[in-house]
């Protein structure tokens, strides 16, 4: 898949399935939907898939390899690499199920109305509040590498997180990640938000990605431009002094019988050809390329504790859903209309949009006066 965009550096950048690494991908995927991969020796796995894979695959078990590679016990083995029909058939189905490494955090003792409300200052509205129930809500990592080649190459990895609550892309993901007790067995008794189509949460965060990558490909494709120019530079003086020593030992033949000035000239031709020819060599060689490679993806699922709230402006009823994140300890979902930085000072027009202090004098959203 490509990261489309409208400038130069979006084309540049290419997201390979091929990168991705095959043999953490298999393991996680048959982890999480109940299958099992056990090592056999020499590079050698038997692989055990649950029988939605299984009918999916049409084999119950199968010996499986991560790598191309010679010997008689390799070749016995189905390489699950890309291109492999087994392992684009294994790429769709974690696809189409989101079936990718999960972790739950501990559910905590609910908040009263009282507790939550006194989190923000409600200006110019008092709503009413009421909590209703807990309930898991992801947030989504997904964690990349920005390889960067030309004379040389440059590695980086980026991590973003996707929270399905506000619908939002950080990069610092959830405050409470480091200090959560996180387990691979979920509550049972709280209900699991449905989330977006994966397809279309990972083409948004893509589109994140590309801008804050945009800095680390144009620094690299600056340095690579000012090498090549460099070594243009080089070759410039180098030929033009073999063309220079041709030309006078060109005017030494003249007038000669022994004249060779026809040779010498062929020879000066073929300097420029050569020329030419390195400087397009070069061209090719110091050409940046980017490519990110998905490295996994991570589900942490939150409890979160529903807040509705109800309130009116100038007779008019309006009303809003929040809610309480239980690891983070703070409220989630109160953004800003207007610019959707998170409230602490909460305002609202007339057309019951809550705003931030900064924007409280008029709604950008809708030209409504706020009073």
């Amino acid at each position: 898949m490509n990261i489309t965009g409208g400038s130069q550096i979006g084309r540049m950048i290419a997201l390979e399935k091929k990168d991705l690494s095959p043999k953490r991908f298999v393991e996680e995927l048959l982890l999480h939907a109940g299958g099992k991969l056990k090592e056999k020796g020499g590079g050698v796995y038997e692989a055990s898939f649950p029988p939605e894979l299984k009918k999916r695959l049409g084999r119950r078990r199968m010996r499986v390899r991560f790598e191309k590679g010679p010997g008689k016990k390799l070749g016995l083995a189905e390489p699950l690499i890309a291109g492999n029909p087994f392992f684009e058939e294994m790429l769709s189905y974690a696809q189409e199920s989101g079936a990718v490494t999960r972790r739950y955090a501990a559910s905590d003792e609910e908040k009263s109305a009282a507790e939550i409300a006194g989190r923000v200052k409600f200006r110019n509205f008092r709503p009413a509040l009421k909590i209703g129930k807990m309930f898991y809500s992801p947030w989504i990592a997904f964690y990349f590498r920005l390889t960067l080649s030309s004379y040389e190459m440059a590695e980086k990895q980026a991590t973003l997180y996707y929270d399905s609550f506000t619908r939002t892309i950080s990069e610092d993901g959830h405050p409470g990640f480091h200090q959560a007790a996180w387990s691979e067995t979920p509550d049972n008794t709280l209900p699991v938000a449905r989330t977006r189509n994966h397809n279309e949460i990972f083409s948004q965060v893509l589109e994140v990605l590309c801008d804050r990558i945009r800095p680390d490909v144009s620094s690299f494709r600056r340095q690579a431009l000012e090498s090549f120019e460099n070594e243009a530079r080089r070759f410039s003086l180098y030929y033009k002094e073999l063309i220079s020593e041709e030309r006078e030992r060109q005017r030494s033949f003249r007038g000669r019988v022994e004249d060779s000035g026809g040779d010498i000239a062929e020879r000066i031709v073929q300097h420029k050809v050569d020329w030419e020819r390195k400087l397009s060599h070069e061209a090719r060689r110091i050409e940046p390329k980017a490519s990110v490679s998905l490295l996994a993806v991570e589900e942490f699922y939150v409890p979160i504790t529903r807040v509705e709230l109800s309130w009116k402006i100038d007779r008019l009823a309006f009303r809003g859903i929040w809610g309480y994140d239980v690891v983070r300890g703070d409220i989630v979902g109160n953004l800003c209309k207007s610019c959707g930085v998170k409230v602490r000072e909460a305002w609202s027009c007339s057309k019951g949009h809550v705003v931030c202090a900064r924007c409280h004098k008029k709604c950008s959203l809708c030209e409504a006066g706020i009073t």
